[in-house]
C-alpha cells in the first residue's frame, strides 16, 4: 500500500511541475520556460522525490516518529485528551489532524513530509527562474536543498514534521512580499497551530519600513483563535496541555541555557547546580524585542528581519532543538533564491548564512552518528555546542540587522499607503 501511495505522490509532484494549470502553485507564479536546463531541473526534483520517499519508507519509524505514531493512535481511538500522559507533546491542535493521514498507511505522513520538502525545493527553483537567475543558481538551489544532509537526516531518516510549518512560514513570507496580508497571516496562523514557536515570526512579518501591517496580524490572530477555539470545543481544556508541557521541559541541545546549567558553565563558580531555565521566556521577549526594534529602526528588509527574529527566538528558547531551525534554513534559501542574499549583493550576510547552515548540518550529522555508535557521549557534546551556537547566532543576527534597503522599504510603504 505504502509504495502505491509513494507512486501517487511522485505523480502529483510531476503534475505540479509540468501541468500548466498546476505549475503556478508549485513554482510560485507564472514561470516562462528557461531552456532545457529548466526541464532537467524538474526531472531532477522528481527523481529525488521518488528516491527520498523510498528511503523514508525503508528507514521506518525512528526517534520522534515513533512517538508520533503513538500520539496519532491515541487521537484515532477518540480519547478525550490526545495530550495524555503517555503521549505528551508541545504541538498545536493542527498536528492532531495528521493522525488521519495514517489511516491509509502508518508511513504516509512521513513520505508527505518528503513531498513537502520537494515542493519547497521546486518553489525555490521557480523563484530563481522568475527573477531571471542563471541556470547555475537554479541548480545550486535544487542540489543544495535535495542533497542536504540536514534535511535528509531530519526528514528522511527521523521523520520530523517541522518541514510542514516551515513550508507554511515560507508561504506566509511570500504572500507578504506579494502584499496579500490576509493570506500571509492565515498561513502563519496555520504554522502556529501546528507548532507554537513560529509565532515569533509575526512581529517581523509585519515590518514594512517603519510602518506595521496590522491587517496581517489581525488575520493571523483571528485564524489562530478560531483554531484554538475549535480544538477547545472538541478536546476541552486539554488544548492548553502542550503549553504547560513546553514550560516544564528542561533546556536542551543548542539553547544557551543548556550551557549555563552544564559542567562548563561559569555559573558553577558562584552557585551550586545552576539553572536559569526560568529566564527563557523573558529572554525571548527581551532579546527578540531588541532585534525587532533594531530591524524597525534601520528599516531592515522583511525577509532577513524574519530570519533574524526566528533565529533569536529559537536560540533563547530553552528547548533548542536543531530541527526547529528548519524554518530559518528554508527562509535563508528563499532569500537567496530571490537574489537578496548573494556574494555579489550582500557578501557578509551570505557568508554568515552559509556558515550557519553548515554548522547546523554538521551538528545534525554528528548527533545522528553518535546516537548510533557513542550515545553516552551525546550529552557532553551539547554543552560546548550550545556555547558555540550562541556566538554563531549573535554573528548571524547582527549581520542580518545590517541588511538595510531604504529605497525598497520606503517604496513598499508608499505603495501600501
Amino acid at each position: 500500500m505504502i509504495y502505491g501511495l509513494m507512486v501517487l505522490l511522485v505523480a502529483v509532484t510531476g503534475a505540479l511541475m509540468w501541468v500548466p494549470g498546476l505549475r503556478r502553485s508549485t513554482l510560485g507564479g507564472p514561470t516562462a520556460e528557461s531552456g532545457q536546463h529548466f526541464h532537467a531541473l524538474k526531472a531532477f526534483v522528481l527523481v529525488m522525490t521518488a528516491a527520498w520517499c523510498f528511503l523514508a519508507i525503508r528507514t521506518g519509524a525512528r526517534l520522534d516518529y515513533v512517538w508520533y505514531l503513538l500520539q496519532w493512535d491515541v487521537i484515532l481511538k477518540g480519547e478525550a485528551s490526545p495530550w495524555v500522559e503517555h503521549a505528551k507533546n508541545a504541538y498545536g491542535p493542527a498536528y492532531n489532524l495528521l493522525a488521519l493521514l495514517t489511516l491509509p498507511d502508518l508511513y504516509f505522513p512521513k513520505i508527505l513530509f518528503v513531498f513537502t520538502w520537494s515542493w519547497v525545493t521546486a518553489f525555490l527553483v521557480g523563484q530563481v527562474v522568475q527573477r531571471g537567475g542563471s541556470a547555475r543558481q537554479a541548480w545550486g538551489v535544487a542540489i543544495g536543498m535535495l542533497f542536504s544532509p540536514y534535511f535528509a537526516t531530519l526528514i528522511v531518516h527521523y521523520g520530523y514534521f517541522d518541514i510542514v510549518p516551515a513550508a507554511l512560514c515560507l508561504i506566509a513570507v511570500h504572500m507578504r512580499i506579494k502584499n496579500r496580508d490576509g493570506w500571509s497571516g492565515a498561513a502563519l496562523a496555520l504554522a502556529v497551530l501546528m507548532k507554537f514557536y513560529p509565532i515569533a515570526l509575526l512581529p517581523f512579518l509585519m515590518l514594512d519600513g517603519r510602518r506595521l501591517r496590522i491587517r496581517l496580524a489581525v488575520w493571523c490572530v483571528g485564524v489562530f483563535v478560531l483554531g484554538m477555539l475549535g480544538s477547545y470545543l472538541y478536546w476541552g481544556a486539554s488544548t492548553l496541555t502542550p503549553l504547560m508541557f513546553a514550560a516544564e521541559r528542561p533546556s536542551r541541545w543548542l539553547s544557551i541555557f543548556r550551557f549555563l546549567r552544564g559542567p562548563y558553565s561559569p555559573l558553577n563558580w558562584f552557585m551550586e547546580d545552576p539553572n536559569l531555565d526560568y529566564l527563557t521566556s523573558p529572554s525571548i521577549v527581551l532579546f527578540g524585542g531588541l532585534v525587532w526594534l533594531a530591524c524597525w529602526w534601520r528599516r531592515v528588509e522583511m525577509v532577513p528581519a524574519c530570519i533574524a527574529g526566528m533565529a533569536t527566538g529559537l536560540h533563547f528558547y530553552k528547548v533548542g532543538h536543531v530541527h526547529f531551525l528548519m524554518i530559518v534554513v528554508v527562509l535563508m534559501a528563499y532569500w537567496y533564491a530571490r537574489g537578496g542574499c548573494s556574494l555579489q549583493r550582500n557578501r557578509r550576510a551570505f557568508i554568515a548564512a552559509a556558515v550557519s547552515v553548515v554548522w547546523w548540518t554538521v551538528f545534525v550529522v554528528i548527533w545522528a552518528v553518535m546516537r548510533r555508535v557513542a550515545r553516552p557521549s551525546i550529552t557532553p557534546l551539547h554543552d560546548p555546542a550550545s556555547l558555540f551556537a550562541f556566538f554563531q547566532t549573535a554573528w548571524l543576527v547582527l549581520t542580518l540587522i545590517g541588511c538595510r534597503d531604504d529605497k525598497q522599504e520606503i517604496d513598499a510603504s508608499e505603495t501600501m499607503a
